[in-house]
């Protein structure tokens, strides 16, 4: 089944309650881990010896329990590894989406505070009717003072041929 596959090359289930798998050299961006992943062989025959009637020398269990022990503090000190660089990045992600926020939350205020001062203008104009002649008034002026023609265009003439 697709499921002894995975546990064939090492993926084991994270949550019980979902379809979710993880391995530690299968990590999102990080191809040189893949070289990791490993199938697994002879599973099925290194269980059965070790479930067997206990007939043997009691050496060859020690030599492959101790064996096991190896590659499994191996395995750990290669998930720890892993798990440190991983937190790193995390670190790093966080601080960059704290950096995010901040940059946010200051464009926010910025706009708040135009908003604010674009409503008291509005206030001033509808508490003084005057306000607003004077303001087109003002408004012309300056168009006039920077040459500006009221928003028409100059055409050119053409000459006869």
């Amino acid at each position: 089944s697709f499921i002894r596959q995975l546990n064939t090359y090492g993926f084991r289930k994270i949550d019980p309650d979902r379809w979710e798998f993880a391995n530690e050299g299968f990590l999102a961006g990080q191809k040189h881990l893949l070289k990791y992943i490993k199938r697994r062989r002879n599973m099925g025959l290194q269980n059965a010896n070790q479930q067997g009637s206990g007939s043997g020398s009691g050496m060859s269990c020690v030599e492959v329990g101790q064996y096991g022990f190896e590659g499994e503090v191996e395995r750990l000190k290669r998930d720890h590894s892993l798990l440190v660089a991983e937190v790193v990045r995390l670190r790093q992600q966080q601080h960059s989406s704290k950096n995010q926020v901040a940059a946010m939350e200051q464009r926010l205020l910025t706009t708040e505070k135009r908003q604010q001062q674009m409503m008291t203008f509005l206030a001033k104009a509808l508490n003084n009717p005057n306000f607003v002649q004077q303001f087109a008034l003002m408004s012309k002026e300056k168009k006039s003072l920077f040459g500006l023609d009221g928003g028409r265009k100059r055409r050119l003439t053409s000459s006869p041929s």
